[in-house]
């Protein structure tokens, strides 16, 4: 099964980066975003890396230097989750 998702491109540009395992496929691009199709191991493996990076209390290490990218996760996140909550999982 392959899930569609508009994400936020800092978080995603930094997933990739870091080659963190499978990553999908960018099918559009706008200013601030991807629209990104997954399938399972690409879903499962963006959204355990987004909340990792998007845990509520982060070190201050991370946060002071990786903010944006904390926040971008965070959004993410949401997004999944969303995604999830209107599938009905």
């Amino acid at each position: 099964m392959k899930r569609v998702i508009k994400i936020p491109q800092r978080f995603y540009q930094d997933h990739l980066y870091r080659e963190c395992g499978q990553s999908g496929v960018i099918v559009q691009e706008t200013k601030t975003h991807y629209v990104v199709e997954l399938d399972q191991e690409a879903w499962d493996d963006l959204y355990s890396d987004a909340d990792y990076y998007g845990m509520d209390n982060p070190d201050e290490e991370l946060w002071a230097n990786y903010r944006g990218v904390v926040l971008s996760a965070r959004a993410t996140l949401k997004v999944m989750k969303d995604y999830l909550e209107k599938e009905g999982k």
